[in-house]
């Protein structure tokens, strides 16, 4: 009977692992916001917090377009920065937020259940080991600080994306 019941479970655990769903409906998809990337200019990305949830959830940020003083960077991670043919994390630092004085505070952005949150960030703000040089790269977003009540806060990871640089 224990072996009968292992074998089930760890079925169970096959079949959903195959179906590639989350376990939170609660998405990050980044793309680039433009057909060409160029090196030594802004790199812009298009990170869409998706909520597939059946209630509202609610995101804090300060921006949702790059700004001087990085507001738009507030709870959007960029963790993962590959360029194919090295093989370490170029990840070196995140851009410094520096909040005018005259700006009260961040804001929160309702996203209804279905909706999406689109926020453009411009990734060259991030420091990386060698520069933002001309290549291909895989990139990991996450997305921190998303509320879906008072009780439960989320962190999603993204799916890689790949981008060339020129």
């Amino acid at each position: 009977m224990k072996q009968i019941l292992i074998v089930l479970f760890l079925t169970g655990i096959t079949c959903f692992a195959a179906e590639n769903k989350s376990v939170i409906n609660v998405t990050v998809q980044a793309q680039p916001a433009l057909a060409l990337l160029k090196a030594g200019q802004p790199i812009l990305m298009r990170v869409m917090l998706i909520n597939g949830l059946s209630q509202s959830i609610r995101f804090t940020t300060f921006a949702t377009k790059p700004n001087e003083w990085n507001g738009e960077t507030m709870n959007v991670n960029l963790v993962d920065i590959y360029r194919y043919g090295e093989k370490r994390n170029l990840y070196y630092a995140r851009p410094e937020m520096q909040v005018p004085q005259t700006v009260s505070g961040p804001s929160s952005r309702e996203i209804v259940p279905g909706g999406s949150l689109s926020i453009m960030v411009d990734i060259s703000k991030w420091s990386i080991q060698g520069g933002w040089l001309k290549g291909e790269y895989e990139l990991v977003f996450m997305i921190d600080s998303i509320s879906v009540d008072d009780k439960i806060t989320l962190s999603v990871l993204g799916e890689p994306v790949h981008i060339i640089i020129q």
